[in-house]
């Protein structure tokens, strides 16, 4: 278990665990708390810090326990990279307008609702993955009580680049075989990828130890791109139909993967584009527009710190993950423009966030015939305006 320690003189403050083991304690700034005090007790009980056991003054050295917060757990326990907070998770989650159906009953023969996969690319901190997993929660039976999350973790696999091509067969999460894939009992699937294997297994292991690990079996973790991911996919499952309800592209250049994700969407399913910068966003419109992609602008959305007036940090960058040396021209070319808020030294949420809807292709096409009749009819129209007005005016 990992708990939060609060003073009972001043609530605003609070200390998050470690994963509660005998013989450890964690250090606050009234002293330190044994953990054997801690294990056993319930929540909202009081246990006293090393500078505590004096009589005086006792209650300014009390602390009560309590429960994590998703958000206090996830500003609080260790990253390796910046998360995305918490209040901008929920206002993504609830972009994608997700709807899940609860399992039948065990024993009966109701039929079993579609199931519901997302694909998020960028695991990162694990914090958009655990907003995700709380929400499709529901639809999957419960684990048997004696389940518990894996523990020791498994050893990440190499983050090698011949590696990552291999990876999702490799990790011992994903699923072996298109047997286990049509036979899997959960109603909803979030696949998360990330390219870095520490990343990736930092994030399952924050998952892990959130509450027990309760969402934790919601999610299977990947190594490597969405193209490996959805290419490693289309051999387990025998085919490259679309299974995806929605994407959410959390990267640093996600526009070289709008295609191949668009591809595997269900009609009507969600692309979410989630940057720090809004003409990130802009290119991703003019890549769909010029690419020909099936997908249509649904919102798009400013996600704020704290509001009022904001100095905008305006620049030019080079992209990262490409390789640009040689000629200055060429470097000076091929720089990106970064056109984004100012938030002081310690960026603490905010970005912007846009959902697309995937088009259905044949709705698409017969709407491009419509339009095109409707031009050759407005054409003909034109002309044959203009060749009764020269008859009127003329007499032939």
């Amino acid at each position: 278990d990992i708990v939060v320690l609060r003073p009972v003189r001043d609530s605003e403050r609070f200390f998050l665990t470690v994963p509660l083991k005998k013989g450890q304690s964690v250090q606050t700034h009234l002293g330190a708390i044994k953990h054997d005090d801690i294990i056993s007790k319930s929540v909202r009980e009081v246990v006293l810090s090393s500078k505590g056991l004096c009589k005086s003054a006792l209650s300014q050295k009390q602390f009560r326990i309590h429960w994590p917060t998703t958000d206090e757990y996830i500003t609080k326990v260790r990253r390796l990279v910046t998360p995305i907070y918490p209040q901008d998770a929920t206002t993504i989650v609830s972009l994608l307008d997700l709807h899940v159906s609860p399992p039948p009953p065990p024993g009966t023969d109701a039929p079993r609702p579609p199931r519901l996969e997302i694909l998020e690319a960028g695991t990162g901190h694990g914090s958009l993955t655990i907003a995700l997993s709380k929400a499709i929660h529901a639809a999957n039976p419960p684990l048997p009580p004696s389940t518990s999350p894996p523990s020791p973790f498994p050893p990440p696999p190499p983050a090698s680049p011949d590696a990552v091509a291999v990876a999702d067969a490799a990790h011992p999460t994903n699923p072996p075989s298109h047997h286990s894939i049509r036979n899997d009992p959960r109603n909803a699937i979030i696949h998360t990828v990330d390219v870095s294997a520490p990343h990736s297994e930092h994030a399952r292991k924050v998952i892990a130890e959130f509450r027990r690990g309760m969402y934790l079996h919601n999610i299977d973790f990947h190594v490597g791109t969405p193209a490996t991911f959805l290419e490693s996919q289309s051999t387990l499952r025998g085919s490259k139909d679309p299974f995806l309800t929605a994407v959410i592209l959390d990267m640093p250049n996600p526009i070289q993967f709008l295609q191949i994700c668009t591809d595997a969407l269900v009609p009507d399913g969600i692309l979410g584009l989630f940057c720090p910068s809004i003409t990130q966003i802009t290119e991703a419109i003019k890549e769909i527009k010029d690419q020909d992609v099936l997908l249509i602008t649904d919102r798009v959305i400013e996600l704020p710190n704290n509001g009022g007036v904001r100095e905008w940090d305006v620049r030019l960058i080079k992209p990262r993950g490409e390789d640009v040396t040689g000629d200055p021209e060429i470097d000076d070319n091929s720089r990106l423009l970064v056109c984004r808020p100012k938030v002081g030294k310690m960026i603490v949420g905010g970005g912007f966030f846009a959902t697309f809807r995937k088009l259905d292709l044949d709705r698409k096409r017969e709407k491009r015939g419509k339009g095109k009749v409707a031009e050759e009819t407005a054409e003909a129209s034109t002309e044959g305006w203009f060749r009764n007005m020269v008859r009127r005016y003329l007499g032939f």
